[in-house]
């Protein structure tokens, strides 16, 4: 690996990590009283380090799958690889995931970025098999870790709905598709 490729994987892993993070903890007080209020939350899922593990390790592994694509990519304008614009999609929508949820402190939108979310894992990890095995299997961890969180979110938005009574309808959009 030459230097630049290094450089380009430390900074693929580096900065989803740091703005995720940064993100999180800018609300994490908060977020962490509102999410202990929520009700039917597995136990299992009310431990945050297993989530800020999960997390740091599937944006780790989507990073370097990512500086695998690039460094592999034939193309001259990296904005032209439908692969590399499939990541920054799924990148952006976790940072965003984590907005709604911590930031927002809202089910409904997570879990409406979750779903958004988990189509775009798919097609990136769909769009690395082209270039590079190794990347596609590097970016699958997200892939199952996006199923666990939206199958948990979902089970806590339905428990956590509040039901519509006359006009004003409080139900999520999930009720209305």
């Amino acid at each position: 690996m030459s230097d630049s490729a290094a450089e380009r994987a430390v900074i693929s892993i580096l900065v989803p990590i740091v703005v995720a993070r940064a993100i999180y903890l800018t609300n994490e007080e908060d977020a962490q009283k509102w999410l202990h209020s929520l009700k039917n939350v597995p136990q299992w899922a009310q431990t945050k380090d297993l989530f800020n593990i999960g997390w740091i390790t599937c944006y780790a592994a989507s990073g370097l799958a990512v500086a695998i694509i690039f460094n592999a990519s034939t193309e001259k304008h990296v904005t032209k690889n439908p692969a590399i614009l499939a990541y920054a999609g799924q990148l952006g929508l976790c940072w965003l995931y984590t907005i709604a949820i911590y930031g927002l402190q809202s089910l409904d939108l997570g879990l409406a970025v979750l779903l958004l979310l988990d189509g775009f894992a798919l097609i990136t990890t769909i769009s690395y098999v082209k270039i590079s095995t190794v990347a596609a299997l590097f970016n699958l961890p997200i892939v199952f870790w996006l199923l666990l969180v939206t199958s948990l979110l979902f089970r806590c938005r339905q428990a956590n709905s509040v039901p519509s009574t006359g006009d004003d309808d409080k139900l999520g959009f999930v009720e209305k598709i």
